[in-house]
């Protein structure tokens, strides 16, 4: 039996969980808020525009908030050595450390920073930049590689 001076050690997972699980009722009614709020302003008159946006931008503010909060319980849940180094995620993209860089520095990479030098990519997040990289061939180069195949 455990108590709070001497947890298990699986406590940081248990209660990571427990905190992500808690906090997806409050995501969904705020999600359910902001689809309100923005109902309410489209079909009110100018009169409380500025009330409604006010209490939008509380309810985005908080939903964001509770997003983080999310993400950051999964993380906790994975460890921090799920994460990798930015030589390593750039290994993973065949680009150099230099180029990687300048992804995180223009957005497009998301990073988690420990401190003030130490820097670590979430590989789902690597995968997701990834993915949004991909381009689809279009209908023309399509046709030409399937004329192509079927010589």
């Amino acid at each position: 039996m455990s108590n709070l001076s001497n947890p298990p050690e699986n406590a940081p997972a248990i209660y990571t969980h427990t905190v992500r699980t808690l906090i997806t009722a409050p995501i969904a009614e705020l999600q359910d808020a902001q689809y309100l709020l923005n109902a309410i302003i489209v079909g009110s008159q100018e009169i409380f525009k500025e009330e409604f946006d006010s209490a939008h931008a509380n309810v985005d503010s908080a939903l964001a908030g509770l997003n983080r909060l999310r993400d950051a319980c999964a993380l906790a849940e994975r460890g921090p050595s799920a994460l990798i180094s930015i030589e390593a995620a750039a290994k993973r993209l065949g680009v150099s450390r230099r180029t990687f860089y300048l992804l995180i520095a223009l957005g497009d990479i998301v990073t988690v920073r420990f401190g003030r030098n130490t820097i670590r990519i979430d590989p789902a997040d690597l995968a997701r930049y990834v993915e949004s990289k991909k381009i689809k061939p279009s209908n023309k180069e399509r046709n030409d590689r399937e004329e192509k195949h079927a010589k």
